[in-house]
């Protein structure tokens, strides 16, 4: 299972580290295994289904809650 969570975590910083779980595609058992992440503490929730690690830019989860995208500065 642990290869899975890896795997959830890994998308979830090629989004830069915030992403709405939806973008991801899940499928039923991932989304158990990202709601077990948020419980351990590995992810954080947000509101609109948006999960980002812990300490990513509050800018970044404000637009990703919004549907808004991030520009090359930021990502810099």
């Amino acid at each position: 299972m642990r290869r899975r969570e890896d795997d959830i975590l890994e998308r979830v910083r090629g989004c830069y580290g915030a992403v709405r779980l939806r973008d991801l595609d899940l499928e039923r058992t991932e989304y158990c295994q990202a709601e077990r992440l948020v419980a351990a503490g590995d992810l954080v929730a947000h509101p609109r289904g948006v999960v980002s690690l812990p300490g990513v830019d509050r800018d970044l989860v404000l637009a990703r809650i919004h549907g808004g995208v991030i520009t090359c500065q930021h990502a810099a």
